[in-house]
Formats: C-alpha cells, structure tokens, sequence
C-alpha cells in the first residue's frame, strides 16, 4: 500500500514496465503507474477470489477508473489472467512491445516525454490527479469490514492450502 501510495504521489509521468507476469501486487504497482508497456508474453489479473482473499477498495477502484466497471469485474470474478493483447484491447496497458526491446522502448518514450513543456507536463499530471480523487470515495467502512472478513475466512485458508498443493479450492462461504 505504502509503495503503491508512494508511486501515486509521484509528480513526474510513472512508466510502468511489464515483462512476463503481473499478477495481484504487481497489478497494482502497476496501476499507479500512468502509462503501461508489457511484453507480448506479458499475462496480467488478480487471483483473488481463487485464493479467498479481499482485494481493497483503492486497487478495485483504480482499476476500474481504467478499464470501466463491466470489465474489472470480469477481471476480479474470474481470477483470470489476461494475455497482453487483451489488456492493451481494454485499457490495462497502454503499449505491447517484444521482450528484446521493451527497455529500450520505455527508454525512448520517456526521452520523449523529456522534450516536451515541463510544466505542461506537470499541469497535465496535476490534472489527472485531481481526477482520480474527484472519482475516489472515503466512505469505504462497510467495504473494508466485508475485506477483513474474507482475511478472517475459512475460505481464505482453504484458498491458500489450495494453492500451495496446487489443486482447485472449495469454498464454503464462511
């Protein structure tokens, strides 16, 4: 949370550098980010209800400010992992390049960035800040106890075990 807030407070563009998997955490990491470039192999989504567990109200927020409601919750229903076509197809990422040069692509879209009008740039960042709270909401209590329940669930362990031998959960809603 604390890395994640750190990103979003950042008064520069943040670029975001996905290679291979970007799952959960690293999700949303990258959701502070303002642009996203992943690999072609790149697969990206969040596990959460395969594992049981709550995934907070800022994250869900964020990633439907991006990819809009209908598709967030297909994203955190299924517990899928998107492939990188598919996530630059709705909005999860903004470029899909080859492994061998997405460094180098990230590199040269930042010097891009650099030419520009800096205080333009942070006008425009200010801006899309200013956004993202106007579209925040504080009155989260009821959504933050329904998460400390699912930390607090059987589901919860049985999502974890699950996943450590590696077999599908069974979830009793409790």
């Amino acid at each position: 949370g604390r890395g994640y807030a750190a990103l979003a407070r950042c008064e520069k563009p943040v670029i975001a550098m996905i290679r291979g998997y970007c799952i959960g955490g690293g999700l949303v990491i990258a959701l502070a980010a303002d642009l996203r470039f992943a690999t072609q192999d790149s697969r990206l989504g969040v596990p959460a209800a395969k594992l049981g567990l709550g995934y907070d109200y800022p994250g869900v927020a964020a990633l439907a400010r991006l990819v809009g409601p209908a598709r967030t919750a297909d994203i955190l229903y299924s517990a899928r992992q998107l492939t990188a076509d598919e996530a630059l197809q709705c909005g999860l990422v903004d470029f899909v390049v080859e492994d061998g040069v997405l460094e180098q692509r990230v590199r040269d879209y930042a010097a891009q960035i650099t030419q520009n009008a800096p205080l333009t740039i942070r006008a425009m960042k200010a801006s899309l800040k200013a956004y993202a709270r106007y579209t925040q909401r504080t009155d989260v209590e009821p959504i933050e106890a329904l998460i400390k329940q699912c930390f607090d669930s059987e589901d919860y362990r049985e999502g974890r075990r699950a996943f450590m031998e590696k077999r599908r959960p069974q979830f009793r809603g409790r």
